[in-house]
């Protein structure tokens, strides 16, 4: 089965890294450039998304309320929340607001590509 993997984020550049990198093992990714964007396609494919990766700091809206809004479209979606912030405020909002997991945007490729693979 190939998943479809939802990356939300405003910088460009961390879209074009994360989009090669998962297509790079067989993943369909999408790509949103902000909360409301990354809402809209979810709400034309509802039960589509295998995962979504949220940027927690993003200009609009932030990663724990885009969580809040794409969980209100599709509740079963699972989120992973991306930061580089490590504080346990933002590890505790962003697990309050629905993600599985809060990763820290040092993270390496390998380890991240495990994680989105489990």
């Amino acid at each position: 089965m190939q998943h479809t993997v939802l990356i939300v984020d405003n910088e460009a550049d961390n879209l074009r890294f994360l989009k090669a990198l998962l297509e790079g093992k067989g993943y369909v990714v999408h790509q949103a450039p902000s909360a409301r964007f990354a809402a809209s396609l979810v709400r034309r494919n509802i039960g589509r998304y295998s995962l979504a990766l949220i940027d927690y700091h993003m200009p609009e809206i932030m990663g724990d309320e885009a969580t809040r809004l794409l969980h209100g479209i599709d509740r079963d979606l699972q989120v992973i929340t991306i930061s580089g912030d490590d504080s346990e405020e933002a590890f505790d909002t962003n697990l309050r607001a629905g993600s599985y997991l809060v990763l820290n945007r040092t993270i390496s490729s390998s380890r991240l590509l495990s994680i989105v693979h489990n």
